[in-house]
Order: structure tokens, then sequence, then C-alpha cells
């Protein structure tokens, strides 16, 4: 802030203020804002994408492919596991695991 003496306010684009001296900057009048939930979407999408890609053993066989060792199809080779009649638990029940929707509190997987 020292060294913008003409600033008029900060904004951080992510859900918290950890980053900012949110101290000096109410010492100075200057506002500070963020965007609570700009990421809860995309970050329960993204769990759910490494659930998915370990199960599958995703990364695995892009290693193995790129290393060269995929010659011929085996309907077992790097099968993963099933989700198929699983049932999937939210740990922590919080703004990621769930989200709002219209005024409602909705699983965003189930």
């Amino acid at each position: 802030m020292d060294e913008a003496p003409n600033l008029k306010v900060i904004s951080n684009f992510a859900v918290g203020v950890d980053n900012i001296d949110v101290a000096s900057a109410t010492k100075r009048k200057i506002p500070v804002g963020n965007t609570p939930g700009v990421l809860t979407d995309a970050t329960a999408d993204m769990a759910f994408a490494l659930l998915m890609a370990a199960a599958r053993r995703v990364v695995e066989g892009e290693h193995y492919v790129q290393a060269g060792h995929w010659k011929t199809w085996d309907p077992r080779l790097l099968l993963g596991a099933d989700f198929v009649g699983s049932t999937l638990g939210i740990i922590g029940f919080g703004r990621i695991g769930k989200r709002s929707r219209n005024g409602r509190q909705d699983l965003i997987y189930v």
C-alpha cells in the first residue's frame, strides 16, 4: 500500500483476505473486498475429477502409454475401480460439500 499512494480499493479474486493486511487498509480507509463462493463449484468439480482419475488410474495409464509399454488392448489392463452401486460420503459438509441454488442447499454430487 505504501507503493501505491493513489490506491482506492483492494479486491481479492479469491474466497478470503488472508493475503491482505486488512488492518492497514482499514487504517487508510481503503475498502477491501473478495469473491466468496467463486471457487465453490470448481473445487467440488476438481475433487470429483481427482476421485475419478484415481479410481480409474488415469495418470498411471498416461504414464504407461508415454513410456511405450502399451502394445495392445487387454480387458484387465489398468481396469481401476467401479463406482456403480457405491455410496460416496462427503466429509465436511460445508460450502464445498453443498451449494446454494435458488435459496436451497443442494448436494453437488449424489
